[in-house]
């Protein structure tokens, strides 16, 4: 199997290239940082690396070619009005549906998740503000999921720990889960992903996550 990480040299990036590669997948590592942790010694054949932006549309589209499935798992603090995460999913999106790609998995952020009124968390009057233009950002994310022909999945955490794999995770349709602790080690988030790439159980669906 191949598959595009978009994000690659981010937290939760660097797990999912390392898990795929370790399953014997090729694994398409697309990022505008690569170069910032990919050493020429870590260099295999099923591993293609990109340096790239989110923004360019051709880029995208060309780092997708091939691959059965894509992630798009960008993390990091985000400058305000920086639009990289619509603007990249919309062009991942155009880019898998001229190519035929089914599968988009995508790691988003609690405040998308669905308040009791039919809106968003992020709407609640006690969501922290400072993560507002963010959860924006995911929302408009959400929506173009919605309206298009690819085979979608979000995941949405509240917070992510620079850890590898090892704890077990609990998930729960369009909220967060009510137990656990409000976090989720990046290994074990990665490992979510990359299981939900083959075993397709949330489809359409915002899936809250935290470490149990």
């Amino acid at each position: 199997m191949q598959i595009t990480i978009f994000g690659a040299a981010g937290l939760v990036g660097k797990r999912l290239c390392d898990q795929a590669l370790a399953l014997g997948w090729r694994v398409i590592a697309f990022d505008r940082k690569i170069e910032q942790w990919l050493d020429k010694e870590e260099v295999t054949p099923n591993l293609v690396v990109i340096k790239g932006y989110m923004m360019d549309a051709t880029g995208v589209a060309k780092a997708i070619e091939g691959s059965s499935a894509v992630i798009m798992a960008l993390t990091g603090n985000q400058e305000s009005g920086d639009k990289s995460r619509s603007i990249g999913c919309k062009n991942i999106v155009a880019a898998m549906q001229e190519q035929k790609v089914q599968r988009l998995l995508v790691l988003g952020e609690y405040g998308v998740l669905p308040n009791e009124s039919g809106g968003y968390l992020f709407e609640n009057t006690e969501f922290p503000a400072e993560l507002k233009e963010l959860s924006q950002q995911y929302a408009q994310v959400w929506e173009l999921l919605e309206k298009s022909a690819v085979k979608y999945m979000m995941v949405c955490t509240e917070k992510i720990v620079d850890s590898p794999e090892g704890r077990a995770y609990i998930t729960s349709l369009n909220r967060v889960p009510d137990t656990g602790i409000p976090c989720i080690q990046a290994g074990d988030l990665a490992r979510f992903l990359l299981r939900e790439v083959t075993s397709n159980e949330w489809i359409g669906q915002r899936v809250g996550i935290r470490n149990s």
